[in-house]
């Protein structure tokens, strides 16, 4: 019995230290990525560029989740990025972080002004892909900000 939990304490200490290791790789890594790019960007880096799978970076890092990297273009970039399309699927980068169910990286992209009521090239608004994500958390919060828009837009046009 003691040799039997000795064992299985070892295997939890190589477990955690296994883990405990890929995390600060991957924070190195990403800490390395983030300041390349952000040195790429002083330099003049033209963030309206689509790859060729006509993605722009604003459309990968919100497809990714990578919160850090939206805020900075959001901060950084032209505002044409916001509602700017994925030339092939028409999807904003609000439709690609909704596909994937981030809703934080959807929150600053909604604080930011995106279009809640742009449609994709099959007709669904990031709500749709929200819902069709399975998130329907995600997709209510989508919904409500569109009706806050829409009342928004409504009250400055009653105003003028």
């Amino acid at each position: 019995e003691p040799a039997k939990n000795l064992l299985t304490y070892l295997v939890f200490c190589s477990s955690l230290l296994i883990l405990l290791y890929g995390f600060f790789s991957l924070f190195f890594f990403f800490n390395f990525f983030f300041f390349q790019f952000i040195e790429c960007c002083k330099k003049g880096a033209n963030l309206l560029i689509q790859g060729p799978d006509h993605c722009s970076l604003l459309h990968h890092a919100a497809k990714t989740g990578n919160g850090e990297i939206v805020k900075y273009i959001l901060e950084h970039g032209p505002s044409e990025l916001l509602d700017m399309t994925d030339s092939e699927t028409g999807e904003t980068a609000l439709h690609k972080a909704a596909c994937q169910r981030h809703r934080a990286v959807c929150q600053l992209l909604v604080d930011a002004g995106a279009s809640l009521r742009k449609t994709d090239s099959k007709g669904k608004t990031p709500r749709d892909r929200a819902q069709q994500a399975g998130d329907p958390d995600l997709a209510s919060y989508l919904e409500s900000r569109q009706n806050y828009q829409m009342v928004s837009h409504e009250d400055l046009e009653t105003a003028v």
